[in-house]
């Protein structure tokens, strides 16, 4: 869990602080195309002549901001959904969960391209198009945890002294499902970071944005070349970042859950 937290606060923190890292600016055209690393160029350069390093450095503030707006919107989604419907039951639980389940098969890179496409390739378009598909996960995790906690005794003592039901859910099962909820969390990051890559890299994205996937998707057509260092370095960083996230999630999972160290 500590590796992966280094992992992800290095990145975050080379992200964030990007603008005040001194680098040359990431989509300035130069005229060294495809150069290797060099003193002037440390990472080199891509096919446009712009420096690697500085895209690097910059590449990764798009995935994050992409990954927190779909798990905070799927968290405000799939969490109250999941409490709701499994402290309900009957016949409103049945329906949301075919419903969800419904979305939970489709594939998640395929309805992410097809919205991209329809809509655009902004922050907010990226983002929903994750969390359509990711709300099931949270859905799936919260309600089967409910469904175990609402039949635990004090649960039950909760009801015999006149607790409401959004009194109950708040106090009583709510907190006892958050540890699941910060596990799914942290793999829905990795994910979220995969599939925005992945869409920039089949070149539907902003291929103008410093970006890894962008940087992805002009390096398969310069490896072959020689120039491995353009796909080399913002690849790591997306393998950097997403074990970074699943490492966390892990030993997350390890500490709150005895029955797993």
């Amino acid at each position: 869990m500590l590796a992966g937290l280094a992992m992800v606060v290095f990145i975050v923190a080379m992200s964030v602080l990007a603008p005040f890292l001194g680098t040359q600016d990431p989509t300035f055209l130069g005229t060294k195309v495809d150069s290797p690393p060099s003193p002037q160029h440390p990472l080199g350069t891509d096919i446009g002549a712009r420096d690697m390093l500085a895209r690097v450095v910059w590449g990764g503030r798009f995935l994050l901001v992409v990954a927190v707006l779909a798990v905070l919107l799927c968290m405000a989604v799939g969490v109250p959904l999941g409490l709701l419907s499994a402290y309900r039951g009957g016949m409103v639980d049945r329906v949301v969960t075919l419903i969800l389940d419904s979305i939970y098969a489709f594939p998640s890179l395929v309805f992410a391209l097809i919205v991209v496409i329809v809509f655009g390739a902004s922050v907010f378009v990226y983002a929903l198009a994750i969390a359509v598909v990711y709300v099931p996960s949270y859905f799936r995790v919260v309600r089967s945890q409910t469904l175990t906690v609402k039949e635990l005794p004090y649960v039950d003592a909760a009801k015999s002294v006149g607790a409401g039901r959004l009194a109950i859910i708040r106090k009583y099962i709510w907190p006892n499902i958050i540890p699941s909820v910060v596990t799914v969390a942290t793999i829905n990051f990795a994910d979220a970071i995969l599939i925005t890559a992945g869409l920039d890299f089949i070149g539907v994205g902003d291929l103008t944005r410093p970006d890894w996937g962008v940087d992805l998707y002009y390096g398969r057509t310069t490896i072959l070349s020689g120039a491995w260092w353009v796909i080399a370095f913002s690849g790591l960083m997306i393998l950097v970042t997403t074990l970074g996230f699943s490492l966390i999630s892990e030993g997350y999972a390890e500490r709150t859950n005895p029955k797993l160290r």
